[in-house]
């Protein structure tokens, strides 16, 4: 039988075939709250209805604000949005501007010129993140940057200089997986951006997949067929029990739950169970960790 606590975390996970943490409705689980997040459209089920809005329960269609964040709050947008919203390829009618960023002129013909939707910042310490439409570059995924504008719609200019899809609720395809970059252009900024799959062995357990380099970490995530996979990620500073939100764990950790609540949870081998404190126990289980031998340190008697 899968231990509830990560059952909770296959229903959140699996829906949008996208890496940990994407948005979903949970109505009593520590990993994935429903209560008290912000975060009130679930992600679409596939990339055809990604522009889709799913239908809001009674309790968070009374409570959700008028355009309510949907997916990751580092986005800070809906579909719903008077601005756009970067998962989505946007035109200079949607965003309501000129690719000159003039005013729009909705009889002018732009001979197909598309804007680009992209998280910039609009100042504060720490800046506020928020969508934006700028002019739309050439570069598809993979192709080098040196700033948001070079990438084409739907893409940012992360990292050292490569674009990347967005991932703010759409679903990775099946080689990325959903994680947070620095934009190339402002790395002040986090986002969420689809980055390749790099398969490792948790805990450093024997695999067939390589090890990851001494900077990075290996993570689980469960992938768009819904079987847990894994991957390297940046090595972090985030403890357990930590916001992972807009940062990577430690070594040992595992970033766990919905988009806005989303912690940092402690790795273990099931058998010895020793990485857990006195108040915890190892419990492991498909699909999140398909290796037998790795589990989560969970509270002892926690009801998820």
């Amino acid at each position: 039988m899968i231990p509830r606590a990560l059952a909770a975390i296959a229903v959140c996970l699996s829906v949008a075939g996208a890496a940990l943490g994407v948005a979903c409705s949970s109505s009593s689980s520590a990993l994935a709250p429903g209560e008290g997040t912000a975060i009130y459209n679930s992600p679409p089920s596939d990339a055809s209805d990604a522009g889709e809005e799913t239908t809001l329960s009674a309790a968070d269609a009374a409570n959700a604000p008028p355009n309510p964040i949907q997916g990751s709050p580092l986005c800070n947008s809906s579909p719903a949005s008077a601005v756009c919203y970067p998962d989505d390829p946007a035109t200079p009618k949607s965003c309501g501007s000129a690719p000159d960023g003039g005013t729009y002129d909705p009889s002018a013909d732009y001979d197909g010129a598309v804007l680009a939707c992209h998280i910039v910042s609009e100042g504060g310490v720490p800046p506020v993140q928020a969508p934006a439409c700028l002019a739309s570059g050439s570069g598809a995924d993979g192709a080098t940057c040196d700033a948001s504008a070079d990438c084409v719609a739907t893409q940012e200019c992360v990292g050292a200089g490569t674009c990347r899809p967005y991932c703010c609720s759409a679903p990775c395809d099946s080689q990325d997986f959903c994680d947070i970059q620095l934009e190339t252009q402002n790395p002040a900024l986090v986002v969420p951006v689809c980055m390749p799959v790099r398969p490792c062995g948790l805990l450093n357990l024997p695999t067939d997949a390589a090890a990851c380099p001494d900077s990075d970490t290996c993570t689980a995530f469960v992938g768009s067929s819904g079987v847990g996979l894994t991957t390297c990620v940046a090595v972090g500073s985030a403890r357990e029990g930590d916001s992972c939100d807009s940062q990577h764990c430690a070594t040992g950790l595992v970033c766990l739950g919905m988009w806005g609540e989303k912690r940092c949870y402690a790795l273990c081998h099931t058998e010895a169970g020793t990485e857990c404190s006195s108040a915890q126990t190892c419990t492991g289980g498909l699909p999140l960790f398909p290796n037998p031998a790795v589990g989560l340190c969970q509270q002892v008697g926690a009801d998820f």
